[in-house]
Protein backbone atom coordinates (compact mmCIF):
# COMPACT_ATOMS: atom_id res chain seq x y z
CA UNK A 1 0.00 0.00 0.00
CA UNK A 2 2.59 2.41 0.87
CA UNK A 3 4.01 1.97 -3.02
CA UNK A 4 0.86 2.69 -4.31
CA UNK A 5 0.51 5.89 -2.69
CA UNK A 6 3.96 6.91 -3.63
CA UNK A 7 3.39 5.74 -7.22
CA UNK A 8 0.09 8.15 -7.00
CA UNK A 9 1.06 10.70 -5.65
CA UNK A 10 4.26 10.72 -7.90
CA UNK A 11 2.24 10.38 -11.12
CA UNK A 12 -0.43 12.99 -9.86
CA UNK A 13 2.56 15.73 -9.31
CA UNK A 14 3.95 14.44 -12.55
CA UNK A 15 1.34 14.81 -15.15
CA UNK A 16 -0.16 17.91 -13.24
CA UNK A 17 3.15 19.79 -14.58
CA UNK A 18 3.41 18.56 -17.71
CA UNK A 19 -0.49 18.36 -18.32
CA UNK A 20 -0.19 22.27 -17.59
CA UNK A 21 1.54 23.08 -20.92
CA UNK A 22 0.07 20.13 -22.89
CA UNK A 23 -3.29 21.72 -22.28
CA UNK A 24 -1.59 25.68 -22.60
CA UNK A 25 -0.69 24.26 -26.16
CA UNK A 26 -3.74 22.07 -27.17
CA UNK A 27 -1.85 19.34 -27.01
CA UNK A 28 -4.38 16.70 -25.58
CA UNK A 29 -4.64 14.55 -28.34
CA UNK A 30 -0.63 13.61 -28.49
CA UNK A 31 -1.30 11.71 -24.66
CA UNK A 32 -3.78 9.97 -26.28
CA UNK A 33 -1.17 8.59 -29.35
CA UNK A 34 1.34 8.04 -27.43
CA UNK A 35 -0.20 5.99 -25.08
CA UNK A 36 -2.29 3.67 -27.03
CA UNK A 37 0.97 3.34 -29.86
CA UNK A 38 3.02 2.66 -27.16
CA UNK A 39 1.45 -1.25 -27.13
CA UNK A 40 3.97 -1.77 -30.00
CA UNK A 41 6.52 -0.82 -27.73
CA UNK A 42 5.54 -3.06 -24.54
CA UNK A 43 4.85 -6.41 -27.14
CA UNK A 44 8.68 -5.73 -28.41
CA UNK A 45 9.64 -5.89 -24.70
CA UNK A 46 7.77 -9.19 -24.31
CA UNK A 47 9.08 -10.75 -27.29
CA UNK A 48 12.97 -9.55 -26.37
CA UNK A 49 11.85 -10.89 -22.97
CA UNK A 50 13.05 -6.87 -21.40
CA UNK A 51 11.51 -4.79 -18.65
CA UNK A 52 8.20 -3.99 -20.71
CA UNK A 53 9.23 -0.19 -19.13
CA UNK A 54 12.80 -0.39 -20.36
CA UNK A 55 11.49 -0.85 -24.40
CA UNK A 56 8.66 1.27 -23.79
CA UNK A 57 10.12 4.34 -22.23
CA UNK A 58 12.80 5.36 -25.81
CA UNK A 59 9.57 3.71 -27.73
CA UNK A 60 7.18 6.46 -26.02
CA UNK A 61 9.63 9.27 -27.05
CA UNK A 62 10.30 8.12 -30.19
CA UNK A 63 6.56 8.08 -30.84
CA UNK A 64 5.97 11.47 -29.38
CA UNK A 65 9.02 13.37 -31.83
CA UNK A 66 7.63 11.54 -34.58
CA UNK A 67 4.27 12.47 -34.79
CA UNK A 68 5.89 16.03 -33.81
CA UNK A 69 7.98 15.58 -37.46
CA UNK A 70 5.07 14.06 -39.59
CA UNK A 71 2.73 17.15 -38.69
CA UNK A 72 5.72 19.64 -39.44
CA UNK A 73 7.24 18.29 -42.83
CA UNK A 74 4.03 16.59 -43.77
CA UNK A 75 0.82 18.32 -44.83
CA UNK A 76 -1.41 16.83 -42.38
CA UNK A 77 -2.80 18.54 -39.52
CA UNK A 78 -1.49 17.84 -35.39
CA UNK A 79 -4.30 15.30 -35.00
CA UNK A 80 -4.04 13.73 -38.11
CA UNK A 81 -0.63 13.19 -37.52
CA UNK A 82 -1.14 11.76 -34.05
CA UNK A 83 -3.81 9.28 -35.61
CA UNK A 84 -1.67 7.67 -38.41
CA UNK A 85 1.48 7.18 -35.70
CA UNK A 86 -0.57 5.87 -32.60
CA UNK A 87 -3.26 3.54 -34.76
CA UNK A 88 0.08 2.36 -37.27
CA UNK A 89 1.73 1.57 -33.94
CA UNK A 90 -0.67 -0.22 -32.02
CA UNK A 91 -1.21 -2.57 -35.10
CA UNK A 92 2.30 -3.13 -35.12
CA UNK A 93 1.67 -3.95 -31.01
CA UNK A 94 -0.90 -6.30 -32.21
CA UNK A 95 1.06 -8.08 -34.60
CA UNK A 96 4.03 -8.58 -32.78
CA UNK A 97 2.14 -10.24 -29.51
CA UNK A 98 -0.26 -12.58 -32.38
CA UNK A 99 3.04 -13.92 -33.94
CA UNK A 100 4.61 -15.06 -31.03
CA UNK A 101 1.21 -17.12 -30.46
CA UNK A 102 1.81 -16.11 -26.14
CA UNK A 103 -0.02 -13.75 -25.24
CA UNK A 104 1.16 -11.38 -22.16
CA UNK A 105 -0.87 -10.27 -19.08
CA UNK A 106 -0.99 -6.58 -19.78
CA UNK A 107 -3.76 -5.62 -18.21
CA UNK A 108 -2.27 -3.35 -15.18
CA UNK A 109 -0.97 -1.51 -18.56
CA UNK A 110 -4.10 -1.54 -20.12
CA UNK A 111 -6.31 -0.36 -17.30
CA UNK A 112 -3.92 0.68 -14.49
CA UNK A 113 -3.38 -0.66 -11.41
CA UNK A 114 -1.40 1.42 -8.75
CA UNK A 115 -1.44 -1.46 -6.09
CA UNK A 116 0.61 -4.32 -8.16
CA UNK A 117 3.27 -1.63 -8.53
CA UNK A 118 6.44 -2.61 -8.34
CA UNK A 119 9.65 -0.78 -6.61
CA UNK A 120 11.34 -0.64 -10.22
CA UNK A 121 8.58 1.14 -11.47
CA UNK A 122 8.54 3.69 -8.72
CA UNK A 123 12.32 4.21 -9.71
CA UNK A 124 11.70 4.67 -13.03
CA UNK A 125 9.12 7.42 -11.89
CA UNK A 126 11.26 8.77 -9.95
CA UNK A 127 14.48 9.01 -12.47
CA UNK A 128 11.82 10.56 -15.05
CA UNK A 129 9.83 12.33 -13.04
CA UNK A 130 13.07 14.20 -11.32
CA UNK A 131 14.36 14.62 -14.91
CA UNK A 132 10.53 16.51 -16.65
CA UNK A 133 10.69 18.28 -13.51
CA UNK A 134 13.89 19.91 -13.39
CA UNK A 135 13.45 20.19 -17.26
CA UNK A 136 9.70 22.50 -16.37
CA UNK A 137 11.68 24.37 -13.74
CA UNK A 138 14.89 25.34 -15.80
CA UNK A 139 12.78 25.97 -19.19
CA UNK A 140 9.24 27.35 -17.52
CA UNK A 141 9.75 31.06 -18.97
CA UNK A 142 10.37 29.78 -22.24
CA UNK A 143 7.97 27.52 -22.05
CA UNK A 144 5.15 29.70 -21.04
CA UNK A 145 6.37 32.21 -23.42
CA UNK A 146 6.11 29.41 -26.50
CA UNK A 147 2.74 28.22 -25.17
CA UNK A 148 0.84 32.29 -25.24
CA UNK A 149 3.21 34.21 -28.08
CA UNK A 150 4.78 31.68 -30.47
CA UNK A 151 6.21 34.62 -32.54
CA UNK A 152 7.50 36.57 -29.94
CA UNK A 153 9.59 33.95 -28.37
CA UNK A 154 11.22 33.64 -31.85
CA UNK A 155 11.54 37.25 -31.57
CA UNK A 156 13.54 37.12 -28.02
CA UNK A 157 15.40 33.78 -29.72
CA UNK A 158 13.96 31.46 -27.78
CA UNK A 159 14.73 27.73 -30.05
CA UNK A 160 11.17 27.22 -29.98
CA UNK A 161 11.99 24.36 -32.71
CA UNK A 162 14.18 22.41 -30.66
CA UNK A 163 11.71 23.51 -27.47
CA UNK A 164 8.83 21.96 -29.03
CA UNK A 165 10.20 19.12 -29.39
CA UNK A 166 11.96 18.64 -26.46
CA UNK A 167 8.19 18.99 -25.11
CA UNK A 168 6.96 15.94 -27.27
CA UNK A 169 9.74 13.74 -25.74
CA UNK A 170 8.65 14.21 -21.91
CA UNK A 171 5.53 14.14 -23.02
CA UNK A 172 6.34 10.73 -24.16
CA UNK A 173 8.47 9.77 -21.70
CA UNK A 174 5.52 11.57 -18.93
CA UNK A 175 3.16 9.18 -20.29
CA UNK A 176 4.73 5.27 -20.77
CA UNK A 177 6.23 6.01 -16.81
CA UNK A 178 2.66 6.19 -15.71
CA UNK A 179 1.39 3.54 -17.82
CA UNK A 180 1.32 0.87 -15.02
CA UNK A 181 -0.80 3.43 -12.37
CA UNK A 182 -3.58 4.83 -14.89
CA UNK A 183 -3.38 2.51 -17.64
CA UNK A 184 -3.04 3.09 -21.49
CA UNK A 185 -6.66 3.71 -21.71
CA UNK A 186 -7.14 6.69 -19.21
CA UNK A 187 -3.21 7.92 -18.95
CA UNK A 188 -4.54 10.99 -21.13
CA UNK A 189 -7.34 11.88 -18.34
CA UNK A 190 -4.38 12.97 -15.58
CA UNK A 191 -2.55 14.61 -17.90
CA UNK A 192 -5.54 17.22 -19.32
CA UNK A 193 -8.52 16.78 -17.10
CA UNK A 194 -6.14 18.41 -13.45
CA UNK A 195 -4.77 20.66 -15.47
CA UNK A 196 -7.90 21.96 -17.25
CA UNK A 197 -9.32 21.88 -13.77
CA UNK A 198 -6.44 24.88 -12.80
CA UNK A 199 -7.01 26.53 -15.99
CA UNK A 200 -11.33 27.01 -14.71
CA UNK A 201 -9.50 28.67 -11.21
CA UNK A 202 -6.44 30.60 -11.83
CA UNK A 203 -5.62 33.12 -13.99
CA UNK A 204 -1.39 32.84 -14.27
CA UNK A 205 0.79 29.91 -15.14
CA UNK A 206 1.83 29.54 -11.75
CA UNK A 207 -1.52 29.41 -9.98
CA UNK A 208 -2.64 27.22 -12.56
CA UNK A 209 -0.08 24.77 -12.47
CA UNK A 210 -0.32 24.64 -8.16
CA UNK A 211 -3.74 24.20 -8.51
CA UNK A 212 -3.62 21.00 -10.85
CA UNK A 213 -0.68 19.56 -8.86
CA UNK A 214 -3.60 19.84 -5.93
CA UNK A 215 -6.07 18.38 -7.68
CA UNK A 216 -3.70 15.25 -8.90
CA UNK A 217 -2.34 14.63 -5.42
CA UNK A 218 -6.04 14.69 -3.99
CA UNK A 219 -7.46 12.19 -6.99
CA UNK A 220 -4.13 10.07 -6.21
CA UNK A 221 -5.16 9.28 -2.97
CA UNK A 222 -8.89 9.49 -2.72
CA UNK A 223 -8.88 7.58 -5.75
CA UNK A 224 -6.86 5.19 -4.46
CA UNK A 225 -9.03 4.69 -1.31
CA UNK A 226 -11.44 3.89 -3.37
CA UNK A 227 -9.69 1.43 -5.57
CA UNK A 228 -8.79 -0.94 -2.23
CA UNK A 229 -12.25 -0.56 -0.85
CA UNK A 230 -14.56 -0.85 -3.72
CA UNK A 231 -12.07 -3.32 -5.71
CA UNK A 232 -12.14 -1.14 -8.79
CA UNK A 233 -9.44 -0.12 -11.22
CA UNK A 234 -6.38 2.70 -9.68
CA UNK A 235 -6.50 4.50 -12.97
CA UNK A 236 -10.35 4.71 -13.39
CA UNK A 237 -10.72 5.46 -9.67
CA UNK A 238 -8.48 8.30 -10.01
CA UNK A 239 -9.92 9.76 -13.24
CA UNK A 240 -13.28 9.26 -11.84
CA UNK A 241 -12.31 11.69 -8.72
CA UNK A 242 -10.28 14.14 -11.11
CA UNK A 243 -13.12 14.70 -13.65
CA UNK A 244 -15.27 15.12 -10.12
CA UNK A 245 -13.17 18.00 -9.59
CA UNK A 246 -13.46 19.45 -13.12
CA UNK A 247 -17.25 19.72 -12.78
CA UNK A 248 -16.77 21.21 -9.25
CA UNK A 249 -14.40 23.99 -10.53
CA UNK A 250 -17.15 24.55 -13.47
CA UNK A 251 -20.01 25.10 -10.99
CA UNK A 252 -18.07 27.48 -8.53
CA UNK A 253 -16.92 29.03 -11.75
CA UNK A 254 -19.87 29.94 -13.32
CA UNK A 255 -21.78 30.62 -9.52
CA UNK A 256 -18.98 33.41 -9.38
CA UNK A 257 -19.59 34.73 -12.54
CA UNK A 258 -23.52 35.71 -11.69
Amino acid sequence: MQRALMGALGVGILCAVVGTFVVLLGLAFIGEGVSHGSLAGLALGFVLRLDLLLVGIPFGIGLALVIGYLAEKSRSRFDAAVGVVFSTSAALGIALISAVRVFPDLTSYLFGNVLAIRTIDLQFLALAGGLVLAAMFLLHKELVVLAFDPEMARVVGVPTRRLYYLLLGLIGLTVVVCLRTLGIILVTALLVIPASTGRQVAGRVPTMMLAAVGVSCVSAVAGLLLSYHLNIGSGASIVLCSAVCFVASLVTGRRGRR
